[in-house]
């Protein structure tokens, strides 16, 4: 028997139950994560899911990786039920030092929402951050309209396999 993975929700303000968009710090040890019942500690497994964002972002996030994680997924969610996302929506990942790892195992996934981003309001994985992994996908979950992403990191060099990139996908790299 296996064990099914953990799904927590990112909650910028860590001290009050419910999920909130916003800039915060991820690492070990902050009660930043939303597990459904109550704000937890990242659990730093390879069989974790982050989920990014909750509808009704109304400032940048900007996420501060302050501990090398470990996790299977990393999914944008939508910034807005319908129309599109605006200035000012936007999700940003930066290491708090240079080859910060997030590290996929194998068969990981980056995973974005119909409206995690839009037009300039790229998603952002900073070049403080490091990519460790075999086979990474990034893809869109559904809708139709282009989703975007900027790896802003110089190099990978754990970053083994095949990086895939399917959907309606707009990379930057």
């Amino acid at each position: 028997m296996t064990a099914s993975a953990q799904t927590l929700t990112w909650d910028a303000n860590g001290g009050t139950a419910g999920q909130v968009n916003g800039s915060g710090t991820w690492n070990t040890i902050n009660t930043n994560w939303w597990d459904g019942a109550a704000n937890v500690s990242w659990v730093n497994s390879i069989d974790a899911i982050a989920n990014i964002g909750v509808i009704g972002q109304v400032t940048p996030s900007v996420i501060t990786v302050a501990s090398d994680i470990q996790l299977k997924e990393l999914r944008f969610m939508p910034l807005v039920a319908t129309g599109a996302v605006t200035t000012a929506n936007q999700y940003t990942l930066n290491g708090d030092v240079a080859g910060r790892i997030l590290d996929f195992g194998t068969g990981g996934l980056i995973q974005m929402d119909e409206r995690s981003s839009g037009g300039s309001q790229f998603v952002t994985l900073g070049a403080s951050l490091r990519l460790k992994g075999a086979n990474l996908r990034i893809q869109k979950l559904t809708g139709n309209t282009f989703q975007y992403i900027t790896l802003g990191m110089t190099a990978n060099p754990d970053l083994t396999g095949t990086l895939t990139i399917a959907g309606s996908i707009y990379a930057t790299i």
